[in-house]
C-alpha cells in the first residue's frame, strides 16, 4: 500500500450453522506489536451482521496515513457470547514511501505512527526570503 492512498480489506467468513450478532475486527499493529488501527464492523457498521453461510466484508479505507513499514494484522470474530475466532498475525502489510506533501521529504517512521493531514501558511515573510532560507 502507498502512503496516502486508498485500499481495501477484504475477509471471507463462512459459517455451517447460524451466527447472531456477529463483529469483526482488523487489528494492524507494528513491528513492535503495538496496536495502531483497529477497523471494527461494531463501531463503523450500522446493522447487526449475522452470519449463516459465505460472506466477503470489504472496508473500504480512503487513504493509508500510517508510517511507512511493515505492519502486523490480526483479524478476531466475536458475537454476543464473546470472541470466538482469532488469527493472530493472519497476514502482512507494507505501506511504501511516498511524498505525499510535495515537498521532496518523505516523513520518517521515528516522527509517529501516523502521517497527518497538514498545511502550513507562513505569515510575516516574502517567498523569497523563504527561498533564500532554505537553499
Amino acid at each position: 500500500i502507498a502512503l496516502g492512498q486508498p485500499h481495501t480489506i477484504e475477509v471471507q467468513l463462512d459459517s455451517n450453522h447460524s451466527i447472531p450478532a456477529v463483529v469483526v475486527a482488523v487489528h494492524i499493529s507494528n513491528m513492535f506489536g503495538q496496536r495502531v488501527v483497529t477497523y471494527h464492523t461494531g463501531y463503523q457498521y450500522r446493522a447487526p451482521l449475522d452470519l449463516n453461510g459465505p460472506v466477503t466484508l470489504l472496508c473500504n479505507v480512503p487513504e493509508c496515513r500510517l508510517m511507512p513499514g511493515t505492519y502486523s494484522v490480526t483479524v478476531a470474530l466475536a458475537s454476543g457470547a464473546g470472541e470466538f475466532d482469532r488469527i493472530e498475525s493472519a497476514t502482512q502489510i507494507i505501506v511504501e514511501p511516498r511524498d505525499i506533501y510535495r515537498t521532496g521529504r518523505i516523513p520518517l517512521p521515528k516522527d509517529g505512527v501516523f502521517v497527518p493531514r497538514a498545511h502550513w501558511t507562513v505569515a510575516g515573510v516574502n517567498e523569497r526570503q523563504l527561498t533564500n532560507t532554505h537553499k
